[in-house]
């Protein structure tokens, strides 16, 4: 049985940095937030770049009939190659913490992949303040576009990220430090 490994957090909170730590031979990685995109271009061919993250988007693209189908056939043409090496799977992402979209992702894994997959989810939760210093710091260098944000907008964003989340029981929540080391005890050797 394959494991899968589903990293979710708000922007900022470190998701792509944990994942540049795992070896793409080794571990299958999946960076969701483009792969979410691509689905989200399959169902609605006319979206501009700049929404396809939009939470009031995903709310009704989540209810979409085709959505499982959307993220099969991605997975299948952009992962192809990585899901079939049979390696462990890391699929960071922050709209995987919206439990349709997680679902229908999770069952398009399941189509693509013999033998089954457990997954478990692990979920970044920086302060508001760290949130505010690493998503201002991504604008300073250039990495993201729009305006900064400040600690009260930090917590806003964070409270409507852990009402999305209530109820998904994640293996491991909290920042940085220790997530690397539970994912890859979760994922085993690789």
């Amino acid at each position: 049985m394959r494991r899968i490994a589903y990293l979710t957090g708000w922007p900022g909170s470190g998701k792509s940095k944990i994942a540049g730590k795992f070896q793409a031979g080794d571990v299958a990685i999946i960076t969701g937030d483009h792969m979410i995109h691509w689905a989200a271009q399959r169902l609605c061919p006319y979206l501009t770049s700049g929404h396809a993250w939009a939470w009031d988007l995903w709310a009704a693209l989540s209810k979409h009939c085709d959505l499982h189908s959307a993220f099969r056939r991605t997975l299948a043409d952009v992962y192809g190659d990585q899901l079939s090496s049979g390696n462990p799977i890391l699929a960071e992402a922050t709209l995987l913490g919206l439990s349709p979209v997680r679902g229908a992702f999770h069952s398009a894994l399941v189509d693509l992949l013999p033998g089954g997959i457990e997954g478990r989810i692990f979920w970044l939760h920086p302060t508001a303040s760290e949130l505010v210093d690493r998503f201002n710091g991504r604008i300073d260098r250039g990495e993201r576009k729009g305006g900064k944000i400040d600690v009260e907008q930090a917590r806003k964003d964070l409270s409507f990220y852990e009402l999305q989340m209530m109820g998904c029981n994640p293996l491991c929540t909290g920042d940085s430090s220790e997530m690397e080391e539970k994912i890859r005890e979760f994922l085993g050797p690789v």
